[in-house]
């Protein structure tokens, strides 16, 4: 009459997970491949380009970390795509980073991705079986690199607000 369930652990959703990734990836490709399309007939060179467009070199710095934080929420091994691992520590680090350099739909990717990792993944065979390069021994430097990443976007965005007050 009385039946004990037994608890099964939560399978992970990764819908908003691979949305980050993917708007991550996306815009900084197609930003790139605009300014290159648009730069080609120019008489000037890559270098000529970004020292007199300070605006140009602030975004492709941006876009450059936005690219980073993809790679680091794609090569994180699954095991630690949970509360607690390593990308708990990103998403909580990207959150701040996005809202600092104005970008709000970043921001609210990050917290929707961050809101649907779970404490404990239920991870399929092939997903156990996936060698991914950061593993949970790559915490501390990870956290390294998004401090360092969070001080860089302080800079710009200190950056853009001269810019923005100095026209």
């Amino acid at each position: 009459m009385f039946e004990t369930k037994e608890i099964i652990p939560e399978k992970r959703k990764k819908r908003f997970y691979n949305i980050l990734m993917g708007y991550w990836i996306v815009v900084p490709v197609f930003y790139f491949l605009m300014f290159f399309l648009l730069n080609a007939g120019a008489d000037q060179s890559f270098q000529e380009i970004l020292s007199e467009n300070l605006t140009a070199t602030i975004n492709i710095l941006v876009l450059s970390m936005n690219l980073i934080g993809a790679y680091i929420l794609y090569a994180t091994e699954f095991s630690e795509r949970k509360k607690g691992g390593i990308s708990d520590v990103v998403l909580k680090f990207s959150i701040a980073q996005q809202l600092i350099l104005g970008n709000f739909v970043g921001a609210i990717f990050s917290f929707l991705a961050f809101n649907e990792l779970v404490e404990n993944p239920l991870l399929t065979e092939k997903e156990q079986l996936t060698e991914r390069p950061i593993k949970a021994k790559n915490k501390k430097g990870i956290i390294i690199l998004q401090i360092a990443l969070i001080v860089l976007s302080l800079g710009i965005a200190i950056v853009n607000w001269r810019i923005s007050n100095a026209a």
